[in-house]
């Protein structure tokens, strides 16, 4: 079975989307998952990928920067988006 690019990506969009949402759904008031889903979905497959990609590499940044403090750093980073996850 031959993997196309446009595959590759619908099939990470679908998994990356939800988590993406989450995010989103803890940060802005008045907005559930499902709707910051369903907003992410209605946008065009190159503004949803610059979204997801911004979210994922903001998280990665954070992990770094928290990892510069140690064990500590990371725990309280891990916290968090534990907390924002719930």
């Amino acid at each position: 079975m031959r993997i196309s690019r446009n595959t590759l990506w619908q099939s990470l969009s679908d998994r990356l989307r939800p988590v993406v949402a989450t995010l989103f759904a803890r940060i802005w008031p008045g907005l559930d998952q499902k709707g910051a889903e369903a907003r992410l979905a209605a946008l065009s497959p190159r503004d949803e990928a610059t979204v997801i990609l911004s979210v994922l590499l903001l998280l990665f940044l954070c992990a770094v920067l928290a990892a510069q403090f140690g064990w500590l750093g990371m725990a309280v980073y891990f916290l968090a988006v534990i907390h924002l996850a719930r």
